[in-house]
């Protein structure tokens, strides 16, 4: 794991849903968005992509007071996974095209950025990661049970 990459990753549940939530972190998130100096909150965005502007309402926390202690932005969009791909595909082509190092976050990963930037403890990061483990076992069990 390289903490000088921005990672990027769907970070809502699985199925559909009306919004998703799509976070960054790391040193290129707000540039990625064309947001060079953003205020900590929520706002209303629009990003452009190939077939027209995207709505999006734009969560920003400032490291190193986020929670993963790096430069943090949740984007809500709608919840179409086609939508979702799209835009994932420009930021990833923006990154290159800017030399900017985006890459998909592995499982875990924004917890262990929190971790190694002593935003959270041992305990608290094992903790998240049982918490995961269950969620993934009761939606195993509720697919199994349909």
């Amino acid at each position: 794991m390289d903490v000088s990459d921005t990672i990027i990753a769907i970070s809502s549940p699985p199925g559909r849903s009306r919004r998703t939530l799509l976070r960054l972190s790391g040193p290129d998130a707000f540039g990625l968005l064309g947001l060079p100096d953003p205020p900590r909150g929520c706002s209303r965005h629009e990003i452009e992509l190939p077939e027209g502007r995207l709505p999006v309402v734009v969560l920003v926390a400032r490291g190193p007071a986020s929670f993963t202690g790096d430069d943090l932005v949740e984007l809500v969009v709608p919840g179409s996974r086609c939508l979702v791909d799209l835009l994932q595909r420009r930021l990833h082509d923006r990154a290159a095209s800017t030399g900017a190092h985006l890459r998909d976050a592995g499982p875990g990963e924004f917890t262990a950025r929190a971790f190694f930037n002593g935003r959270i403890d041992l305990l608290q990061a094992e903790r998240i990661a049982e918490l995961r483990a269950k969620s993934a076992a009761i939606a195993a069990a509720k697919a199994q049970a349909k």
